[in-house]
């Protein structure tokens, strides 16, 4: 399935050039005694070099973003558009599918569709914006309907991107969002 790939691709490109599950295992293994000991301080050492080395080099961390949409299509087009531009990217179908991601993930962005079934994207906004662990998470509000999100506009959304739009706009105001 389509999400599976996504959710794959977003794997092969955390932070660290390493899947999160690895540095965990590592992380875990360290504290655990076990025979792998050596073995993860070994991979963390070589994350931590590598994470420096960006640094050195100018590099900006990843930034995570999370795209919400009900339209498969427009969800994973969004999705892979964001992966080709070096964000980690994530998806969820409805605000309630959001809501969990936003709290297990805490992205940085959120590209936000406003009209979609089980918790609409203002709602789901709202509840976002009201929780401490993700207050901070820039929403974007992709809607074909940009005047319904132009009344919460200064309350909840930091951008909004009418539907259609060229992939470079959403690009931008991701990319603005992220700074």
């Amino acid at each position: 399935r389509l999400r599976d790939v996504v959710q794959a691709l977003e794997a092969a490109r955390d932070v660290n050039g390493s899947s999160a599950e690895a540095v965990s295992l590592a992380e875990r293994a360290l504290h655990s005694g076990s025979q792998v000991q050596e073995m993860a301080q070994s991979l963390l050492a070589r994350l931590e070099a590598e994470a420096a080395e960006r640094t050195d080099a100018g590099a900006h961390p990843i930034t995570a973003v999370l795209v919400v949409d009900d339209i498969e299509d427009a969800r994973v087009l969004i999705a892979e558009t964001l992966l080709q531009a070096g964000f980690l990217v994530r998806t969820a179908e409805n605000g309630l599918d959001a809501l969990i991601a936003a709290y297990e993930w805490q992205p940085a962005v959120i590209v936000m569709d406003i009209t979609m079934p089980v918790l609409d994207g203002i709602e789901a906004t709202r509840l976002i914006k009201a929780g401490k662990a993700t207050r901070d998470a820039r929403v974007i509000a992709h809607t074909a309907k940009p005047g319904s999100a132009a009344i919460h506009l200064q309350q909840l959304f930091d951008a909004v991107v009418p539907k259609p739009c060229m992939p470079d706009v959403l690009l931008g105001a991701v990319r603005e969002a992220a700074s």
